[in-house]
């Protein structure tokens, strides 16, 4: 039995041009396909313009990714201080809030409130008792200032005031005579002038000394009786009779 001869298949796309061989050399010539065709005209033109859309699209995503991711370097906010200075009591101390907004996380300006005023106290109006006798300085008549059995009087009854004055409830304050500031000067009362003469100050052990002759408050000789006066005399620490005590 015989096979039938064998036929190559046809090509089916472009028919191959024939291109002759070298003239003078008498050899057989090659094959050589046609060119791929591409678009022309408004083809080639719908090409160029979709391949350019999609290059933008491409920037513009690239963009936008940028200006859409959060900066995670941005600075913390600040934590609200306190202002620098002196530390306040805890009664006195200011209140110090601090809220953040929610929408931008930025946080609102601290608010201070300050502490409620106080009225300064009024000075008490007591009795002056003196530690070596036991008895009360005492304004004495109009003017005279001595140490008597406490009783109570208002010639008893001396305000230390918040200038420095030792005010009588009669309405005069102690005063060296004649403004004296020398040792041994009888102290009186007199109408509260607010001079320098009239100012006293708490020294040590409970003495009152005098702002401008820097002397203190003294039962006249260490006398403890009825009656005896006061006087201006140096201090001396913790002496019985330049100690006084409110009562």
């Amino acid at each position: 039995m015989r096979l039938p001869p064998f036929t190559p298949a046809q090509p089916t796309g472009p028919t191959a041009e024939h291109v002759p061989g070298p003239e003078g050399r008498g050899g057989a010539g090659r094959r050589r396909l046609p060119p791929i065709p591409r678009p022309r005209g408004r083809a080639a033109q719908a090409v160029a313009v979709m391949a350019a859309g999609a290059a933008a699209t491409a920037v513009c995503v690239s963009i936008l990714s940028v200006m859409i991711t959060p900066d995670v370097r941005s600075a913390p906010v600040a934590a609200a201080r306190l202002p620098q200075g002196a530390l306040p009591s805890a009664a006195s101390s200011p209140t110090v809030s601090a809220s953040t907004t929610a929408t931008t996380g930025a946080t609102a300006s601290p608010t201070r409130t300050a502490p409620a005023a106080t009225t300064p106290a009024t000075p008490a109006t007591r009795a002056l008792l003196g530690a070596a006798s036991s008895r009360c300085l005492t304004l004495s008549g109009r003017s005279s200032v001595v140490i008597r059995d406490c009783d109570g009087g208002a010639g008893q009854q001396w305000t230390l005031t918040q200038a420095g004055e030792i005010r009588n409830r009669e309405g005069v304050c102690l005063d060296p005579q004649n403004g004296g500031t020398r040792p041994g000067t009888p102290v009186h009362g007199q109408p509260c002038s607010g001079e320098a003469d009239q100012k006293w100050q708490v020294g040590v052990g409970g003495a009152l000394v005098g702002l401008r002759s820097g002397l203190c408050l003294d039962v006249y000789n260490g006398l403890t009786g009825n009656g005896t006066p006061v006087q201006l005399w140096p201090c001396f620490s913790h002496q019985s009779n330049q100690t006084w005590s409110l009562s």
